[in-house]
């Protein structure tokens, strides 16, 4: 699943980011094709998800297209590359976008998750809303108050970095322990 930040601040990338991601999903270098001609003989099955997302509040704050009714994955490239010109940069406000809230959504879809490897790409430019997310001085108009930074064992503070990752382990990992995130 690429999670794709679509906030006004994400406008100078976007646009490289959506031919990125039709490289990756179509054509002679895609994964699945670069994935068969690594594996001959062996016929790759790849489900994607595209998700959009903005900030809390936005009118709109997550884009997707549901390949059939509650369906997020699909093998329909084609698909998938007409649905990349609907991400479009608007909304935020705040420096923090709502990467939870994304989150929360694609791994609600667990029941859609099939195959041995499930990936996770976190495409954006902010840290996501939570104190424990991001460093001092980072505007931030939903810092869930009372959550303050971690503290390690050793007394030293968890970086926005790592209080993210443990985040997202403790949130997916119990639903299925083969998933990965990758945060660009």
């Amino acid at each position: 699943a690429f999670l794709v930040d679509c906030t006004g601040s994400m406008a100078p990338a976007l646009s490289m980011v959506k031919a990125q991601l039709a490289t990756i999903v179509k054509g002679d270098h895609s994964i699945k094709a670069r994935l068969e001609a690594k594996t001959s003989g062996i016929s790759v099955k790849l489900r994607v998800a595209v998700v959009g997302f903005r900030d809390v509040g936005d009118a709109v704050p997550l884009v997707h297209r549901q390949h059939a009714p509650g369906q997020l994955f699909t093998e329909d490239v084609e698909a998938i590359a007409g649905f990349l010109p609907q991400l479009v940069p608007e909304g935020g406000g705040d420096t923090c976008e709502d990467a939870c809230a994304v989150l929360d959504h694609v791994v609600a879809s667990k029941d859609q998750w099939h195959g041995n490897a499930k990936i996770v790409v976190l495409i954006t430019d902010a840290p996501c809303h939570g104190r424990e997310f991001h460093d001092e001085g980072v505007r931030d108009d939903h810092p869930e108050p009372g959550q303050g930074s971690e503290e390690k064992a050793d007394g030293s503070s968890r970086s926005s970095e790592e209080a993210f990752m443990r985040f997202f382990c403790d949130f997916a990992i119990p639903l299925d322990a083969s998933l990965l995130l990758c945060s660009c």
